[in-house]
């Protein structure tokens, strides 16, 4: 066993910043990487992206060129035994990618405290358990009492679901690491509001992951929604968009998958528009039509609800994000039952949900938009009409209302802000982002401090649009140990009056 020789120690690669980093490898020095211990590289990697991918790429170049063969063994710091570079460099490149991808636990085996903190995790998992078997009786009487019908598109009011309160719950760190890690808070126990009914008791408690896996927060709490510019990307069925991290979401036994081009906010602004009209269509007798039925829709009316121009590049550009919107599909596959429980009772008549009942899993593609009719050929230019598919109706979540407030939203003029809005509207509770995560939902390709930049502009607006309570600083947070935070206060949570 030996000791190994660097020129930096713990306590001062702990100090250097991304550009001391660049610089450092620039002149052709590495050995001062052998100094990082897990816990330090994962600080570094969760503050920042660049430096996540900065090391992760010196990192897999140096396991490369390191021989396979015996080697010394080096006591390493924060591991419990010695281990040769080859070896080190394959577990630390584990742990980088770990936390890039947002993976609930990032630890080796081998790292001291690994046995405390999957303790730990577990005895979260078993709390949480818990709580959900207090309700376990009431879950079985409400599935026992549920007719299909009453869920059937025929039965739905104007909003995509019946509005309740389903407001993602804050999260609190899991022990080490970072990215996805997240525990899904309970809600308050003294509930002041009205009694639920069953359909509100199988749809909005623990079975959608207390409201987080529902269409309507897939979209806007992970990467599928960016700020990009210029040329958009594009995934096929054979290679998805894999969503690693939704935000406050633990979903460890699900799969979620996008196929399609790059969703930005102005196509959301579509999708929302479209998903509204369709909620409020009425056939010539004044009733409801049922969830599904193809809506008509004029593009002057819809330009005109997202507050845009109506010159000739607006209405391309509404063409093609409803085109986009169409061929875009999240793919959801799960062996998690309560939800795919939750799934079946939302959607009695979809064959793929009745028999994952009996198969425990569910893969099921929800397609954003239906097919379209254009009537610009007959007497009606500029009109069509367009299906709101089933799926996303019986899977959204909350009411549009409540997901999508408009006043808030529009009255913001940066788009980062407004992304940000859609993202941090949908915490109840002050909640922690590392620069990293935000930068993943951002979809941002800027360097750090542009992005920092970015970000503190967009706060500022939403300071200014009393829509956050303060501009958050970018510092250390106690509720992710070890990473700097923007630690986001909503001001309706501050301000009783503005509570909705």
């Amino acid at each position: 066993m030996h000791t190994r020789i660097n020129s930096y120690t713990l306590e001062q690669v702990e100090l250097l910043e991304l550009d001391d980093i660049k610089g450092i490898i620039a002149s052709g020095e590495h050995d001062f990487l052998f100094a990082y211990s897990p816990d330090a590289m994962r600080k570094i990697c969760e503050q920042s992206a660049a430096a996540q991918r900065l090391l992760e790429t010196k990192l897999t170049e140096l396991f490369a060129s390191t021989s396979q063969d015996a080697a010394p063994l080096y006591e390493r710091e924060g591991f419990k035994r010695p281990m040769s570079d080859r070896e080190w460099l394959g577990k630390i490149l584990r742990i980088i990618r770990g936390v890039a991808a947002g993976e609930v636990f990032v630890m080796d085996p081998d790292e001291v405290g690994y046995a405390e903190a999957l303790a730990a995790l577990e005895e979260r998992r078993a709390a949480r358990e818990a709580r959900a078997s207090l309700k376990e009786p009431q879950r079985l009487a409400a599935l026992r009492q549920i007719q299909p019908k009453a869920l059937t598109p025929q039965g739905r009011n104007d909003e995509p679901v019946a509005e309740h309160s389903t407001h993602e719950q804050g999260g609190t760190p899991v022990a080490r690491g970072g990215g996805k890690h997240q525990e899904n808070r309970c809600p308050p126990t003294s509930d002041t509001s009205t009694e639920q009914s069953p359909t509100d008791v199988v749809l909005f408690d623990v079975h959608f992951y207390r409201g987080q896996l529902q269409v309507s927060n897939l979209v806007t709490g992970s990467r599928l929604l960016t700020i990009g510019k210029g040329a958009r990307k594009s995934w096929s069925a054979s290679n998805p968009l894999v969503v690693s991290r939704i935000s406050g979401v633990r979903a460890e036994t699900t799969t979620i998958e996008y196929v399609g081009e790059e969703l930005r906010v102005s196509d959301i602004e579509t999708w929302v528009t479209a998903l509204r009209y369709g909620a409020q269509a009425k056939d010539a007798q004044g009733a409801r039509l049922p969830l599904g039925t193809d809506v008509q829709l004029r593009e002057i009316d819809m330009l005109k609800a997202m507050r845009r121009g109506d010159s000739t590049p607006q209405y391309k550009s509404l063409r093609g994000q409803v085109l986009r919107l169409q061929n875009a599909k999240i793919v959801i596959t799960t062996t998690y039952s309560r939800l795919i429980e939750a799934i079946a009772v939302a959607m009695p008549d979809d064959k793929d949900a009745q028999t994952a009942l009996e198969t425990k899993r569910l893969h099921v593609v929800v397609s954003l938009l239906g097919d379209s009719t254009s009537a610009a050929k007959r007497d009606a230019p500029g009109t069509f009409t367009i299906t709101i598919p089933s799926r996303v109706r019986a899977l959204f979540g909350k009411g549009l209302s409540t997901w999508f407030k408009e006043d808030e939203y529009y009255s913001l003029k940066n788009p980062t802000a407004r992304r940000l809005f859609l993202l941090y509207d949908r915490h109840a509770w002050p909640h922690p982002f590392t620069l990293a995560e935000l930068q993943e939902f951002l979809g941002a390709k800027m360097a750090d401090a542009p992005l920092r930049q970015a970000i503190n502009v967009a706060h500022k607006e939403l300071f200014a649009k009393r829509l956050i309570s303060e501009v958050p600083k970018y510092k250390m947070n106690e509720e992710r140990p070890g990473a700097k935070t923007y630690h986001i206060k909503l001001a309706r949570n501050e301000d009783p009056a503005l509570r909705k």
